[in-house]
């Protein structure tokens, strides 16, 4: 009876314990910390930025994977446990985080000042833009007209 209750409660507290020393080495090893984006290579996708990183959990807030929202924060707040980002593949993003934010828009109605808007608007939501482009449709992603440095 002893042994079949120790089992049970290691079985219990096994996903607790992963967890506490996950936390532990994140802690030691601080490869995930507060203000970092982070991707966890699941199915889905989980991707956000580190908020706080607790014994047990780490909550993220969750940013788009894709192309109808890169890197858009989604408002989700993602509380993970310590062991499941330890036991999957993560991309670990540099201290900078480069977007790249896309506008659609039709050739009529094309005016060259989009341009210069679309990088005071970035700058003003306290950004910094460091290219500014037009790309035609035929050209999507590829040669750059009007690049502003």
């Amino acid at each position: 009876m002893t042994l079949v209750s120790a089992l049970g409660v290691s079985f219990v507290l096994k996903d607790y314990v992963a967890s506490a020393i996950a936390g532990l080495i994140f802690r030691r090893v601080r490869h995930i910390r507060p203000n970092t984006r982070r991707k966890v290579m699941t199915n889905p996708v989980i991707k956000g930025d580190v908020v706080e990183i607790g014994w047990f959990r780490t909550t993220l807030k969750e940013v788009g994977d894709g192309e109808r929202l890169p890197s858009v924060h989604t408002g989700r707040i993602l509380k993970l446990p310590n062991f499941f980002l330890f036991n999957n593949p993560l991309v670990i993003y540099g201290e900078t985080i480069t977007d790249e934010v896309v506008a659609y828009i039709e050739a009529e109605n094309f005016d060259p000042r989009c341009i210069e808007l679309m990088r005071e608007a970035i700058e003003e939501e306290g950004a910094q833009s460091h290219r500014s482009g037009c790309f035609s449709e035929g050209e999507l992603l590829h040669s750059p007209r009007n690049f502003r440095k």
